[in-house]
C-alpha cells in the first residue's frame, strides 16, 4: 500500500488549485481526473518498502529501468498497490500524487 499523508496534493504532483490531478506532462494519462471523491491525502512511498517516489525518480533519471528500481528497493512488490503510482513517476517525473480513483488506477495499470 502506499503512504498518504494529510497534505492537499500541491506541489511536485498532487492536485492544483481546480482540484485535477496531472496534465499533458503524463501523456494525458491525468488530464481533468480528480482525485478520489472525499480524499485529500498525498502518495508519496511505497509503504510496503518505505521507499519514496522522489528515491525511484532518481534511479529513473540516473538510467536504471522500472523493473530494476523495484527489484533493488521492492518499490511495486509488495502489494502492487503502488505500481500505477511508480509508473506515473516514471511518465512524468512527479513524485506526489493526489489519491486517484480505482477506475483511474486499473486504467493506469493497463498502460498507455
Amino acid at each position: 500500500m502506499c503512504e498518504h499523508d494529510a497534505s492537499t496534493a500541491q506541489g511536485s504532483g498532487g492536485a492544483g488549485a481546480a482540484g485535477k490531478v496531472g496534465g499533458a506532462g503524463e501523456a494525458g494519462m491525468l488530464e481533468g481526473v480528480a482525485p478520489a471523491p472525499g480524499v485529500r491525502a498525498v502518495v508519496r512511498r511505497c509503504v510496503c518498502s518505505g521507499t519514496t517516489f522522489e528515491e525511484v525518480n532518481q534511479m529513473l533519471r540516473r538510467g536504471l529501468a522500472l523493473g530494476d528500481v523495484t527489484a533493488k528497493t521492492g518499490a511495486g512488490a509488495g502489494c502492487g498497490a503502488c505500481g500505477p503510482y511508480l509508473r506515473l513517476v516514471q511518465r512524468s517525473g512527479r513524485t506526489a500524487f493526489a489519491v486517484l480513483p480505482p477506475e483511474v488506477l486499473r486504467r493506469l495499470d493497463q498502460g498507455p
